[in-house]
């Protein structure tokens, strides 16, 4: 009894957990289709074949900016060249997280 007790609170925990980080998307605020996904494989379900072909089909739906989740990434869409154009202008849309192992080794060369 104790093991399998011990089993699922164990399965339980694991499931908020993932649940937890699904639900705290860092594309809040952006429409798009099953914003935050489903857990593991986010919003690949709805691009069978011909992704391309979806895509558009959502920008129709939800504009030229949308978001969705591929796989674990969340990934924003700009359909339209204007917002592309200033997206890509601003120093704030360029930025990469810092890469720790190519900034330590920047101070050795």
């Amino acid at each position: 009894m104790e093991g399998t007790t011990l089993v699922i609170v164990a399965l339980l925990i694991v499931l908020v957990s993932v649940w937890l980080s699904f639900s705290k998307s860092s594309l809040k605020g952006l429409p798009g289709p099953w914003t935050n996904g489903l857990p593991i494989i986010g919003s690949l379900p709805i691009m069978r074949s011909k992704p391309f072909v979806k895509l558009t089909e959502l920008s129709k739906q939800f504009g030229p900016v949308y978001s969705l989740r591929l796989g674990s990434i969340d990934v924003v869409i700009i359909t339209d060249f204007e917002t592309m154009k200033e997206a890509f202008a601003k120093d704030a849309f360029m930025g990469r997280p810092p890469d720790l192992p190519f900034e330590l080794g920047r101070e050795t060369i």
